[in-house]
């Protein structure tokens, strides 16, 4: 988890939010051939960085200098993902059942209409 910093223009911040996959790649593309400082939150359960709680957690100075790509933008060799955490919810009860049954008829309804 990329962690939120003091700014520079070698070390951007980047908020442990679900768009900091596209700002962290939009920053290691503007920096190609230069070098940057990612600090890498290590050792905290995705869900506890999510809710902003680093306990147990190390943060970790990575140095790095993108390659120039072949359309001139910054590359690194990592793959980066979203933290996210997905929370099962069950239902209590038959009230609760068609009411949680509902909820995803008009989800999938929403998706397949936006989606024609």
């Amino acid at each position: 988890m990329l962690q939120t910093r003091t700014c520079s223009p070698q070390r951007p911040s980047l908020p442990p939010l679900a768009t900091q996959v596209s700002a962290s790649v939009a920053a290691i593309r503007a920096a190609a051939g230069q070098p940057l400082t990612l600090e890498v939150l290590r050792g905290v359960e995705p869900r506890a960085a999510a809710e902003g709680r680093q306990e147990g957690g190390e943060v970790v100075a990575l140095r790095v200098t993108p390659d120039v790509g072949p359309e001139g933008q910054g590359r690194i060799g990592v793959q980066l993902s979203s933290n996210t955490y997905i929370a099962h919810t069950y239902p209590r009860g038959p009230g609760e059942v068609l009411a949680m049954t509902q909820s995803e008829f008009n989800r999938w309804g929403g998706e397949w209409k936006s989606g024609v």
